[in-house]
């Protein structure tokens, strides 16, 4: 991985959200990293995703409604 721009992902029960970050990375250090303001936007994206706050999420990121999908029904013979 590079620095640069980056989505994450985070998920909080049937939310998930998409938040754009920066990566950091340094010659002499761990790469690429968050910066701290990146990692405050995260943890409060999440906490509104839990407490069910999807307009505060929206304002950081992009909000999705998670559902399952239905299974395929198996196909008959006879459906044909």
């Amino acid at each position: 991985m590079t620095p640069g721009k980056h989505i994450k992902l985070t998920r909080e029960g049937e939310y998930m959200a998409e938040v754009e970050v920066a990566r950091i990375g340094e010659p002499a250090g761990w790469e690429p990293y968050l910066s701290v303001e990146d990692a405050t936007k995260l943890d409060r994206i999440q906490a509104a995703l839990k407490a069910g706050d999807t307009t505060s999420a929206a304002q950081l990121g992009k909000v999705y409604r998670i559902a399952p999908l239905e299974p395929a029904r198996a196909r008959n013979s006879s459906d044909h």
